[in-house]
């Protein structure tokens, strides 16, 4: 090998060694499926922290004043009606509601990570740092994590909003029903 190719070689072999030598042009596909999961997970983030939880906070402190008194009126012999009302507003309040305010934290950190992770896949999809097939199993599986993290937000939105409906329809109900008990109790 003469010394003009040696050199040249070399030449090549550091060129290549660049960050931006090697790079391909990005996947205008890819970057658009990553784009659109950026805007999702950038509208369920929008979602998550827009949910306003001072009524219910309000309901849950009612609750924890009341609870002993639903407890105690839950084990007296009822009718069917009582029963199901004070059942079903003790349910509520104690499991549904609770796991939904329990969970929000963990879900906003969840798309969160989720929006740094698709930043990030951006990046690399858009500096075309990666092979076209790596590209689309990292999107797909950036896709599969935020439907996961979308199905944990949905449950929490939905979880509050039927526990606003069943509460103004159950709150008068109960505070009846323990202003009843109050007033007969000697």
């Amino acid at each position: 090998m003469t010394p003009g190719a040696r050199i040249l070689g070399v030449a090549a072999l550091l060129l290549c060694l660049l960050p931006q030598a090697c790079r391909r042009g990005h996947d205008a596909a890819h970057l658009a499926q990553v784009d659109s999961l950026l805007r999702t997970t950038d509208s369920l983030i929008a979602l998550m922290n827009a949910q306003d939880t001072t009524d219910l906070a309000a309901w849950t402190n009612a609750y924890r004043q009341h609870r002993e008194q639903v407890v105690a009126r839950l084990n007296d012999t009822l009718d069917k009606s009582t029963a199901l009302t004070l059942g079903n507003y003790h349910r509520l309040m104690g499991k549904t509601l609770a796991r939904a305010r329990n969970e929000h934290p963990s879900v906003l950190i969840g798309l969160n990570t989720a929006r740094r992770q698709l930043a990030d896949l951006r990046n690399d999809v858009e500096k075309g740092l990666l092979e076209p097939a790596a590209e689309a199993t990292y999107i797909q599986q950036e896709r599969l994590a935020l439907e996961a993290v979308a199905h944990n937000a949905g449950v929490v939105v939905n979880s509050y909003a039927n526990a606003r409906n069943s509460l103004r329809e159950l709150a008068p109900t109960v505070d009846s029903l323990l202003r009843d008990t109050m007033q007969r109790t000697p």
